[in-house]
């Protein structure tokens, strides 16, 4: 996951925390989402496919953020991910 690699302290406040969109240790995080995002090696990948046909993606818009913890595992979730 490329938040372990690029802002683990935030990631792990935020997933300790409520998981609540407006809790202030998950704000960060939701900041950093969309650079994140870019970063990603499957978003890379597909850019690189898509630049030989049409624009590649570059900007990342959402509604909501916030974790959850289904069973052991705590996930990041967001609503209305779409690209630009």
């Amino acid at each position: 996951m490329v938040f372990q690699t690029r802002c683990p302290k935030v990631l792990e406040a935020a997933l300790k925390s409520s998981g609540n969109m407006l809790n202030p240790k998950v704000l960060p995080l939701h900041f950093r989402f969309s650079e994140c995002f870019l970063q990603t090696p499957t978003l890379k990948k597909m850019n690189q496919i898509l630049a030989t046909h049409v624009s590649p993606v570059n900007e990342i818009s959402f509604g909501k953020f916030f974790t959850e913890k289904e069973g052991e595992w705590p996930k990041i979730s967001r609503h209305g991910l779409a690209d630009a």
